[in-house]
């Protein structure tokens, strides 16, 4: 499965990069918004793009960035994670006029890594050629 991880937390981005290496698949992982979208929008088959909610780059956060990804259609799948829990973040969208559409997926970090890996292999599962 090739993943995209966007969190500009680099020692954590770099630490889910090498877990999702080690379960086999083809990841990249970014600190900065740009840089994501560049690659994103190169095309290449993305399967799931991670992005973590609070994101250092001016006017971004990872509902705008799914949102983006989820309307220009460039990855399968999307999963948001954040430190903080959902409900927090549907408030702050709520305040600041956002809307949470696109949003399926979440896991909180780091406590729900495990989380995490359950939905790839969900997203996996559902992918696998049925048999006949």
């Amino acid at each position: 499965m090739k993943i995209l991880v966007l969190d500009d937390d680099e020692r954590l981005m770099r630490t889910m990069v090498r877990r999702l290496r080690r379960a086999g698949h083809d990841v990249e992982g970014f600190t900065a918004v740009g840089d994501a979208f560049r690659v994103l929008e190169q095309g290449g088959g993305v399967d799931l793009f991670i992005s973590d909610f609070d994101l250092s780059d001016p006017g971004w956060n990872g509902v705008l960035v799914i949102q983006r990804v989820v309307k220009e259609d460039l990855a399968q799948y999307t999963i948001l994670q954040s430190s903080s829990t959902f409900q927090t973040i549907v408030e702050y969208c709520r305040k600041k006029d956002i809307s949470c559409d696109g949003i399926k997926n979440f896991f909180l970090k780091p406590e729900q890594i495990d989380l995490l890996f359950r939905l790839i292999g969900t997203i996996s599962e559902s992918d696998a050629p049925k048999a006949k």
